[in-house]
């Protein structure tokens, strides 16, 4: 049988030349999940992981990427993965989620963003709910698309000096 397993072709994403395997990444279909999960999180070549990143819908997964890959653009990749998940997102747990990943990995900036600016109110009122930072609460109470989030935002407001 090692022969035949020799003689079987590889698919391209499990090929030596580190250029093919990220070329393969954007060939992987949706039955390929567990492939592209495994090139994000144990390829050798950092821009192999960060082509099987930008793929990626897994918030878990870009969450344990961010905090974790060694290569500062991969983390960079993932963190931009779940910003725009959570962005984009429709569904409040899903946006929550997204955003509680960003929270953990202190991405502030990312968090405000969503709040700001996630066209489904409900998920800007939930992401609100999660932002513990005053500056990132002044950030939301002053720039927020809609007066709404601003005063959702304004209201979980202690700090005086935020406030004023």
């Amino acid at each position: 049988m090692g022969i035949l397993e020799k003689l079987r072709p590889q698919p391209r994403w499990k090929h030596t030349d580190p250029a093919v395997r990220a070329a393969a990444v954007y060939e992987l279909g949706p039955t390929e999940v567990d492939a592209l999960r495994a090139l994000a999180r144990e390829d050798p070549e950092a821009r192999v992981r960060r082509a099987a990143v930008t793929r990626l819908d897994d918030v878990a997964l870009l969450g344990e990427i961010g905090r974790t890959d060694p290569d500062e653009d991969v983390r960079a990749d993932a963190i931009r993965g779940l910003a725009g998940l959570a962005a984009e997102a429709a569904d409040v747990s899903e946006a929550t989620d997204a955003v509680r990943q960003l929270v953990a990995l202190g991405r502030g900036k990312e968090v405000v963003v969503v709040a700001r600016e996630n066209p489904n109110p409900a998920v800007r009122a939930a992401v609100v709910e999660l932002i513990e930072d005053p500056k990132s609460l002044g950030a939301v109470s002053r720039h927020a698309a809609d007066g709404q989030t601003r005063l959702r935002a304004l209201a979980r407001l202690a700090d005086a000096d935020e406030i004023l």
